[in-house]
């Protein structure tokens, strides 16, 4: 932790390798949650929400109060999901039938997590699904292939299937 709070002390003051050194250390937590919108919201690419929470953790470096009430890691983690959440609103909502509700006023539907679990399997390839799963565990492309014995290539083709079919069967 304390290496930590001097590496971002360096950075605030203008070294540039503290703040390398910082984005990279919290790099692989800005892809977690980039992907996790990206899996939510099929009509982005997920590429650009990294990159957009990558900005938002240079900023958070530059922002972070030392000794504040939050850990940096949580700091950080507000302003990524703050940030891809904003350029998510900039996007067009994706229509959504409406349904009355008691009240006699119309609402959209809330979201199902188990139609959209039965959904993914129904579109997904076996391949495909625990090549997502694992994608959305933050594994990388090499450690995916390591974990089901594949080539990292054939994690790049499912991952791309999955995708287009993703987007296919969400109407995009």
């Amino acid at each position: 932790m304390d290496n930590l709070n001097e590496l971002i002390t360096r950075a605030q003051a203008g070294d540039s390798e503290a703040e390398i050194a910082v984005l990279q250390g919290f790099a692989k937590m800005v892809k977690t949650i980039a992907f996790s919108y990206f899996v939510t919201c099929a009509d982005r690419d997920s590429e650009d929400l990294v990159q957009v929470g990558m900005i938002a953790l240079m900023r958070a470096v530059r922002t972070y109060k030392i000794g504040g009430d939050a850990s940096f890691e949580t700091y950080a983690t507000h302003c990524v999901k703050n940030a891809i959440i904003d350029e998510l609103r900039k996007s067009p909502a994706p229509s959504v039938p409406l349904e009355e509700v008691d009240d006699g006023t119309l609402s959209a539907p809330p979201p199902s997590l188990s139609w959209l679990a039965e959904a993914i399997s129904s579109v997904l390839s076996d391949g495909e699904r625990q090549v997502l799963e694992l994608r959305l565990e933050a594994m990388s492309y090499a450690e995916i292939a390591r974990e089901l014995g594949i080539e990292k290539k054939k994690v790049d083709n499912l991952i791309a299937s999955a995708k287009r079919k993703l987007k296919k069967f969400l109407g995009d």
